[in-house]
């Protein structure tokens, strides 16, 4: 197991704290310790200063978005 936790940040609300989710293959692990699907700040600053270091994957929305414009800027 590596030491890159890959997740996404979501704010479901404008007033709602973003919600951070586990992708990577710690995920079990990580929710086993925390007992929930999310992470709140305090664990990740308690991941961090274990050596674990956080990578954000894109949104699957966001993705298509720039997909798409560079489909389109290429066919120009």
């Amino acid at each position: 197991m590596n030491n890159i936790i890959e997740f996404m940040a979501k704010k479901p609300h404008t007033k709602s704290p973003e919600r951070i989710y586990v992708l990577s293959e710690q995920k079990d692990h990580i929710k086993a310790l925390t007992g929930k699907d999310t992470l709140t700040e305090g664990h990740v600053k308690a991941l961090k200063a274990l050596g674990f270091i956080f990578k954000q994957r894109m949104h699957q929305i966001a993705v298509a978005n720039i997909v798409r414009r560079f489909t389109a800027a290429s066919k120009e």
